[in-house]
């Protein structure tokens, strides 16, 4: 009996670490998503200093919010 609970527990944490090997895989697409963005708007005609730059300060803080997902994962 004893080792059938601790099958069944290996097993919820296999679980859970695919979970988070998931999640981590889409927070590491959604990054390189974001800095091919970045370049987009760093090279981006038309946009004044002051919108390119709101932009640029948004985008870094939603890649920080990624990274520290991950630092956490």
């Amino acid at each position: 009996m004893i080792l059938e609970l601790a099958g069944l527990s290996l097993g919820g944490l296999e679980r859970i670490w695919a979970v988070a090997d998931q999640a981590t895989g889409y927070l590491c697409g959604a990054l390189a998503l974001l800095d091919a963005c970045l370049e987009r708007v760093r090279q981006a005609q038309g946009l004044t200093a002051t919108s390119r730059a709101r932009l640029l300060a948004d985008l870094a803080v939603i890649e920080d919010a990624i990274e520290g997902a991950l630092d956490a994962a």
